[in-house]
């Protein structure tokens, strides 16, 4: 997770929570239980599942793009090569049948 926020904002939210647990046991047990509190923490771990996701993708996409220009240089190079061994070829023929 290099570049990620997730650890450093993981740490914070453990922390404040039991922060949370430690002054008041009683309700930090009943606002954990809460529809609202778990809809919260579903919601946080869903979108940064999420984002990590499309970024994952994203990156993917960009380096098949990369390899892919990578590979028509190296397809031009090979087909400019081709092209100056031909031609040389071709001016050595033609001039050993001019001077025959």
């Amino acid at each position: 997770m290099v570049g990620s926020a997730l650890p450093r904002a993981s740490l914070a939210a453990i922390a404040s929570l039991v922060i949370f647990m430690l002054i008041d046991p009683e309700m930090s047990q009943f606002a954990l239980r809460h529809p609202y509190a778990i809809g919260m923490v579903a919601s946080v771990i869903s979108f940064s599942v999420i984002f990590r996701s499309n970024s994952a993708i994203q990156r993917y996409y960009e380096a098949a793009g990369v390899t892919h220009q990578m590979f028509a240089k190296w397809g031009m190079c090979i087909n400019n090569y081709y092209r100056v061994v031909r031609c040389t070829l071709c001016d050595v023929r033609c001039a050993l049948c001019a001077v025959c």
